[in-house]
């Protein structure tokens, strides 16, 4: 019976720890892809030796 319970809270245990890791992740992931888009937006605009224009890169979308 013990054995049992300790099965069953090790299993819930393991349980909440998995989907701990996976919002870290996904959280992570979202963080990251934010940061990606920031960095393009920004980058782009700022890159040192970027070959464009000091007017702005209206039409620099794929360099």
């Amino acid at each position: 019976m013990v054995m049992a319970v300790i099965m069953v809270m090790a299993v819930i245990m393991f349980m909440v720890m998995v989907v701990i890791m996976f919002m870290v992740v996904l959280m992570f992931m979202v963080v990251l892809m934010f940061m990606v888009v920031l960095m393009v937006r920004v980058g782009l605009r700022f890159a040192p030796g970027a070959p464009e224009h000091p007017a702005g890169n209206q039409h620099n979308r794929y360099p």
